[in-house]
């Protein structure tokens, strides 16, 4: 029974741990929406119990709970804080399970039971803790930054456009079929592919599709990082694969990911050890050296959402849900400077656009934001817009403006800005830029390949539509799960429902579609022009370019 507001009120009669478990469960959700400031209503039944949980976004007394059963009374208990809510709740767990391990002392040896008490422990202390607002740092020696960055940064901007071929037409040269394959770990490197699946490795022969090698290996996460394939376990364990055999030929432990999914980047160049800095815990960061798989450093984030990496040259940016934007040494995991908004939350990558870092604030689809620009060197605010909504994409880097998709599902926008000083340039309908669609800057295009097979070019000075093409049906065909465009040789390769070859300038066909059945989720273009599509059915396949004549004269 539960006694609230002068009631005593029965909950449960005969066995209760599965309503303590589902009341355990309410809490978990009830904290995940409070520490990413986001509402939820969560309601769990075990019988004829129910526990309900209303999270509203904002306020002191956000949270309304719900308790009791279908044949008794139920109560409401509205304008509760989050401790409120939670502490007796998980005190009625404890002592739940205190008593029953204390009556049978082999409990304490049942997996659900421990694992169960374990929760109620981290809930607890959860639950107490109060994040102190993130205050913002500014770097002391921002030109000293700047010239130890000089050498590993390089101008962003848009693809230069080389003359494209006047006709391409392509051979299937080989096809394989890879069980357990997955596009996001799927790379060309070199004269391979290599194929990380949850249970395997294979890498196959560009030419011909032969094996050269292959190993049983398990891993939930595979990062590609340069000549070093990197795997992470489920429980932490990181193996670092030669390409050149397979093999592993160094190993570390970091903390299991439980905050969000696994990510990771690259960090190289100069005199600088190669690292890959791979997300730990809830809320971390850990560097392993590339050559030997010690761990460099480590950095305790504050956040508790997904991470947001962006490397530019030896400086790392990175969002994790909370509201500052952090930027890190690569070389010692110093924080260099944090950017801190009250109230506001960051849930996208930052994007660098010259010496300016561009990060978006707000609920993706949201009914407000705000957009920053900050110095990439000191961390010093130089301007701040707010936004009529929410962000519904990450800001992307477009030659001399920065490209933002705004608003909802039916009145999204694209709106291009000054990265010197946040005024808007332009400002159109999205082509399908917050639905998923991948852009790519190419000479002074924007050119947006959408999930609806649709692509349209935009010309970066005015937002006018240089030129569209519609590639596929957009209920009928099958969509690709990655939708990026490949600029190689002069041609665009953009693929839906197959791989179109395109002029850039004037969206025009080199020639017809691939003659592949694949769904090209996975899509990549060697300096000879061959084409390797892969598909998550488990089919991997290579094109080549026919060889075509010439009049000399």
């Amino acid at each position: 029974w539960v006694w609230a507001r002068d009631r005593r009120i029965p909950l449960v009669r005969g066995p209760i741990m599965l309503a303590v478990a589902r009341m355990v469960a309410a809490v978990r959700a009830l904290l995940d929406a409070h520490e990413k400031n986001r509402p939820a209503n969560v309601r769990l039944r075990a019988g004829s119990f129910s526990v309900g949980v209303r999270v509203a976004r904002g306020g002191e007394r956000p949270v309304q709970l719900t308790l009791g059963t279908r044949d008794a009374a139920q109560i409401s208990i509205p304008e509760l804080t989050v401790e409120e809510a939670a502490l007796p709740i998980l005190r009625l767990a404890s002592d739940v399970l205190h008593a029953l391990v204390s009556v049978d002392r082999t409990q304490t040896r049942n997996l659900r039971v421990s694992s169960l008490r374990e929760e109620v422990r981290a809930l607890r202390k959860r639950a107490r803790v109060k994040p102190l607002p993130a205050r913002s740092v500014l770097h002391d020696d921002p030109e000293r930054l700047r010239l130890a960055c000089r050498a590993a940064l390089s101008e962003e901007g848009p693809e230069v456009l080389t003359p494209a071929p006047r006709a391409l037409r392509f051979d299937v040269r080989w096809e394989v079929e890879v069980e357990g394959l997955d596009a996001a770990s799927t790379f060309l490197c070199g004269d391979r592919l290599v194929v990380a699946t949850p249970q395997h490795t294979v890498a196959l022969d560009r030419e011909d599709g032969r094996m050269i090698w292959g190993h049983a290996q398990a891993a939930s996460a595979s990062f590609m990082t340069g000549t070093v394939l990197v795997r992470v376990t489920g429980d932490g364990r990181v193996s670092l694969v030669d390409l050149e055999d397979g093999e592993s030929f160094a190993t570390a432990r970091v903390a299991p990911r439980t905050g969000g999914p696994p990510c990771g980047v690259l960090a190289t160049g100069g005199d600088a050890p190669p690292v890959v800095i791979l997300a730990e815990g809830r809320a971390g960061l850990v560097a392993v050296d590339l050559r030997t798989g010690d761990l460099r450093w480590r950095h305790a984030g504050e956040g508790v959402g997904t991470f947001g990496l962006r490397r530019a040259g030896r400086i790392l940016l990175y969002t994790n849900g909370d509201g500052a934007v952090s930027a890190l040494d690569v070389v010692t995991g110093e924080l260099l400077w944090r950017h801190a908004a009250d109230g506001e939350r960051f849930l996208m990558r930052p994007v660098v656009s010259g010496e300016v870092v561009l990060a978006a604030s707000g609920e993706p689809g949201g009914d407000r934001g705000t957009l920053y620009g900050v110095d990439l060197f000191s961390g010093r605010a130089l301007w701040r817009r707010r936004l009529d909504t929410g962000p519904s994409s990450e800001p992307i880097a477009a030659g001399e403006v920065a490209a933002l998709a705004l608003g909802g599902a039916r009145d999204a926008s694209l709106a291009a800005f000054e990265p010197a000083d946040g005024s808007l340039r332009w400002m159109v309908r999205d082509p399908g830029v917050a639905f998923g669609g991948a852009s790519l800057a190419v000479d002074h295009l924007l050119v947006v390949n959408t999930p609806a097979g649709q692509v349209i070019a935009l010309d970066l000075e005015d937002g006018r539509p240089r030129w569209q093409r519609n590639l596929a049906h957009p209920v009928a065909d099958d969509v690709p799960r990655r939708l990026e465009p490949v600029l190689r040789g002069g041609a665009l390769f953009v693929p839906s429902a197959s791989v179109h070859v395109l002029r850039p300038h004037d969206g025009t066909s080199i020639g017809e579609p691939l003659p592949s059945e694949l769904v090209p989720d996975w899509t990549r273009v060697d300096e000879r022009g061959w084409v390797y599509v892969a598909e998550e059915s488990g089919h991997l396949s290579a094109l080549a370019p026919r060889p075509t004549l010439h009049l000399v004269t």
